[in-house]
């Protein structure tokens, strides 16, 4: 277990001092979120001040929502699939999406290439936005909708510099489209890209 401090939310008011049961337990979930890795009961009851009874309470009904889960070894508690699936829907539908979009289109206008906005989610990364390139052959990747192999993902360059370690010749330079194509068919056809 991380001997690495857990914190509580800087502009908020600490957990324990909450009038409201609600906010208790939406200030436990801001702990475990922001301490990026599996925390125990104690942990959480050193952080959140709140006394056991309480804190178990509300981890039970978190753990029985799929809001939060228990790490492996069943100690330590961790981020349920719920939260996960919350946390992206808050991402796609932020009140920066307008701004992210126009960012991603000037940026399409400059490099004339499709752009997307991804995050990591269990190794695998999931698109959140994506504005295309005026190509008339395109890869379609649907917001939110696909999840693809992180390592599958690899720009160009890294590509081509790890193509030497693992025996291969670099493939010729060529479109970020073209180049998701050709691994989508080498993969197709049951061949061991990258």
């Amino acid at each position: 277990m991380s001997t690495r401090p857990l914190m509580l939310p800087v502009d908020g008011p600490e957990v324990a001092n909450e009038t409201s049961s609600t906010l208790k337990a939406f200030g436990v979930l801001e702990v475990l979120v922001r301490a990026g890795r599996a925390v125990t009961l104690s942990e959480l009851m050193q952080a959140t001040e709140l006394p056991k009874p309480t804190l178990h309470r509300t981890l039970a009904l978190f753990e029985e929502a799929g809001i939060l889960a228990r790490e492996p070894g069943g100690r330590a508690y961790i981020i349920g699939e719920r939260l996960s699936r919350f946390a992206l829907e808050v991402l796609r539908n932020d009140a920066a999406a307008a701004e992210r979009r126009t960012v991603l289109r000037r940026v399409v206008s400059e490099i004339a290439e499709s752009c997307n906005l991804a995050v990591l989610q269990k190794g695998a990364l999931i698109y959140l936005d994506r504005i295309e390139a005026p190509w008339p052959l395109r890869l379609h990747l649907p917001e939110g909708g696909v999840a693809l192999a992180a390592v599958a993902l690899l720009c160009e360059r890294q590509a081509a510099a790890c193509a030497p370690a693992l025996g291969r010749a670099p493939a010729p330079a060529r479109s970020h489209a073209a180049a998701a194509l050709h691994r989508a068919h080498h993969h197709r056809a049951g061949g061991s890209g990258i």
